[in-house]
């Protein structure tokens, strides 16, 4: 029997109602939401407390993209092979399978939240597909606007497609410069 899991409810989850258990080997973890969403596969959000010297586990990988947000004390995040010293407001990020750890090397407790997910699986859409439903919803307009106005349509499509370009944003830059404009 293959059994739905409930996606995530909204709302606010209060530290007080998470069920925790005694720390082991110097970490408390408290897991605020773990499960799908809308738009994710899994989503998993929580905080750990670490006692000095102790790490939740030894460096890992695992599928998910993963933040880190150090709330409180010191201590030392490692992202494949380069470790850095961390404290208060610092934010790791990773791609999945990335190996990564967080240790506190400091002489009080860190606080630490993380927020992994996996993405739900969508049809992927091609460069050439979004040209070509551009170029056909905007010839379709210019079509009814040369008749509209009495004109040759063979002349507004020439016309149209002599300038035609998608413009998309590149996450880079968010400069709003057209795809291979550079």
């Amino acid at each position: 029997m293959n059994k739905e899991i409930p996606k995530l409810p909204e709302g606010v989850v209060d530290i007080a109602s998470i069920a925790t258990t005694a720390p082991v080997d110097g970490c408390r973890i408290f897991t605020h939401y773990n499960g799908p969403t809308d738009q994710l596969n899994g989503l998993c959000v929580g905080m750990a407390v670490l006692d000095p010297g102790s790490a939740p586990h030894p460096p890992h990988r695992h599928a998910e993209e993963e933040f880190l947000i150090v709330a409180s004390g010191d201590g030392e995040i490692y992202v494949e092979g380069k470790t850095t010293q961390v404290g208060p407001g610092a934010i790791m990020y990773v791609a999945g399978h990335t190996e990564h750890g967080i240790r506190n090397t400091g002489n009080v407790s860190m606080t630490f939240y993380w927020s992994k997910w996996l993405v739900r699986k969508t049809h992927s859409v091609s460069r050439r597909d979004v040209d070509g439903a551009i170029a056909a919803a905007s010839l379709e307009i210019e079509k009814e606007t040369a008749e509209d106005h009495g004109e040759d349509h063979a002349e507004s499509r020439h016309q149209f497609q002599r300038g035609a370009r998608a413009v998309l944003i590149d996450p880079g830059t968010h400069d709003g410069k057209r795809h291979g404009d550079r």
